[in-house]
């Protein structure tokens, strides 16, 4: 009987009515309040329906009744992150990579912990022997690009997260990440290409219309210097050109001229900030 209620909410999980979901864990923990299990379904539920508070205190019960699982501390690790507690995110994270040394799963929690954390060096030795126990995982591939983006070993990004997208071919974030390292690499049109491509198979796709402009932008403030942005930008294919401009017409005035509005806001709140410092002084 207990299966059968935790197969029930892992299904309302699946199809992400997460409201329902946490009804159905309440109800039947009512009849079986120590399956562990099912605590951990709730968890999951208020996570997914964003009562993170809510998720944090049935994760410290979790722990407090379970204190040798190391699935209560993974669980501990996320619900910290979304709250913000990234030191507690780290120590538990830590202790669920202790009980589980040779898990992946822990390994990449740690992983990532770490890499929010700032300890770059440490994330990538902990991401190294996650790929060593999960070869085949494009999740630990992504990982270990990013860590090497923040590393700024950009060549090293590239290798991964090609390996992420063999295994994961049209998964998005990846490929603004591969477009990133590329770009970071002063390789534009290749970066440019990549989400270009992508596009085409995935014309529905809103975020990589985004980032496309993106980087095409990006591309034209680097080389204007040269010349002219109509210049910089008939450089570029044809289509790409012309998705460019199309897209430009949809954009508010904040995105097309970001970096002059950041630079202008940036003058006057100097220029306030000093008047008033010497009105008082």
């Amino acid at each position: 009987m207990e299966n059968m209620r935790a197969q029930q909410i892992e299904s309302l999980l699946d199809v992400k009515r997460f409201d329902d979901a946490i009804k159905e864990a309440l109800s039947a923990l009512s009849s079986f309040p120590d399956s562990y299990y099912l605590q951990t379904l709730l968890v999951r539920a208020h996570m997914g329906a964003d009562n993170d508070r809510e998720a944090e205190v049935q994760c410290r019960c979790l722990i407090k009744n379970h204190p040798h699982d190391a699935f209560s501390y993974y669980l501990a690790s996320l619900v910290f992150h979304n709250n913000k507690k990234f030191t507690s995110e780290l120590e538990t994270a830590e202790i669920a990579a202790k009980l589980e040394p040779d898990d992946a799963l822990m390994l990449k929690r740690l992983a990532e912990a770490q890499l929010q954390n700032g300890m770059l060096k440490a994330a990538k030795q902990c991401s190294e022997r996650m790929l060593v126990l999960a070869p085949e995982d494009a999740g630990s591939f992504e990982l270990c690009g990013q860590i090497a983006l923040e590393s700024d070993d950009y060549r090293s990004a590239e290798k991964h997260l090609k390996e992420a997208l063999r295994l994961v071919a049209d998964d998005v974030h990846v490929l603004n990440l591969l477009a990133i390292s590329l770009q970071a690499q002063k390789r534009d049109k290749e970066a440019i290409d990549l989400i270009f491509v992508a596009l085409r198979n995935r014309p529905e796709s809103e975020p990589l219309r985004e980032n496309l402009f993106a980087f095409i932008k990006a591309y034209m403030d680097r080389n204007t210097l040269g010349g002219g942005r109509h210049k910089v930008l008939a450089e570029l294919p044809n289509p790409v050109q012309m998705f460019y401009l199309d897209y430009k017409k949809r954009t508010n005035v904040f995105q097309r001229y970001s970096n002059y509005v950041m630079y202008a806001f940036w003058v006057v709140f100097i220029t306030v900030f000093t008047l008033i410092i010497n009105y008082f002084s």
